[in-house]
């Protein structure tokens, strides 16, 4: 299980399943648990739904990386592999060290 943390926020992330947890120190926020990701998109007409697990990990330490809006996030990086119509995921999940706020990002990228 790969982790993130600053004071308030530790995110709990599992590659197998592709769940996240977003645990919290402060009575007052809510505990995320277990939460899953989900690709719908229709091709030829038909609707599909690609469960988002199996995550392969890209970066192997958290990385530090300095966004304008946000300061300084320490990153991990994952990929979903291509399903059968040549889509896959790459998957971001970031905490702020500065302030409590936590961010994932999802890009979708076509092959087929």
């Amino acid at each position: 299980m790969n982790t993130l943390e600053n004071e308030i926020f530790r995110i709990e992330l599992a590659t197998e399943p592709g769940t996240f947890s977003i645990l919290t120190s402060d009575a007052a926020l809510p505990n995320l648990l277990g939460c899953r990701m989900s690709l719908e998109y229709s091709l030829d007409g038909k609707a599909r739904k690609q469960v988002l697990r199996s995550w392969q990990s890209l970066t192997s330490v958290p990385q530090s990386v300095p966004l304008a809006a946000q300061g300084d996030v320490e990153m991990l990086r994952f990929r979903v592999p291509e399903d059968e119509n040549g889509i896959f995921v790459n998957l971001d999940f970031g905490i702020v060290q500065e302030y409590p706020l936590v961010i994932w990002k999802a890009e979708i990228v076509n092959h087929g």
